[in-house]
């Protein structure tokens, strides 16, 4: 798989990463404070570019919604062994007023466990880790 010459990629730049790592994985933020975090960055935007001097397109953070950050967090693809999504849903008997773990729909990312093994005992870096 050819390399994407956007080091960063799937997020156009280091800001976006830094972003999305601080608020996704060191502080768990939650949506709503993630929402509020945008629009600090719109605001940010509007207030160093002037007013005036910005529209909507130039005051716009990376994402209009939490949702559309978690969309690109789950688009990186690190490596050979791309991430799967599978969707189950319990499909044996029940009975008249199911739990909820019965009627829910659960959604699994996996990887095969396989190729990536292989992949990190090809990997040169891992050579003296084994």
């Amino acid at each position: 798989m050819p390399l994407n010459p956007n080091a960063w990629h799937p997020f156009s730049n280091r800001l976006e990463f830094d972003f999305a790592h601080y608020h996704y994985v060191e502080l768990e933020t939650s949506e709503s404070k993630i929402n509020k975090a945008l629009d600090h960055w719109r605001a940010a935007t509007i207030a160093a570019l002037g007013a005036n001097s910005c529209s909507a397109d130039t005051a716009s953070a990376p994402w209009r919604t939490a949702d559309e950050l978690y969309a690109t967090i789950d688009a990186i693809q690190v490596g050979g062994a791309p991430f799967k999504t599978v969707h189950l849903r319990y499909n044996g008997p029940m009975d008249e007023n199911p739990p909820s773990w019965q009627t829910d729909n659960f959604e699994f990312c996996l990887r095969d466990a396989r190729l990536a093994l292989q992949q990190q005992l090809q990997n040169p870096e891992f050579a003296t880790q084994f």
